[in-house]
């Protein structure tokens, strides 16, 4: 099974994926460290706040929402 990271932008409102894991162990202590620090030591892990390019050119700021699985 795999995990992707997903967003979703405040200004647009749009969803989109930025990383992935085939790794469950992976995704719950990226979900700690994130809810407890609000950073992970993990290689190429979300970060709670990203920046979005939006449709129409604008910028948003996005949330990290959580894992999605994928099958």
């Amino acid at each position: 099974m795999e995990y992707h990271g997903i967003y979703k932008c405040r200004l647009c409102g749009k969803e989109y994926e930025d990383c992935a894991t085939g790794n469950k162990d992976i995704v719950l202590k990226i979900m700690i460290e994130l809810s407890i620090f609000g950073k992970t030591n993990e290689l190429q892990s979300p970060t709670l706040i990203s920046t979005h390019n939006c449709q129409d050119g604008s910028m948003g700021t996005s949330d990290f929402q959580g894992f999605k699985t994928m099958r």
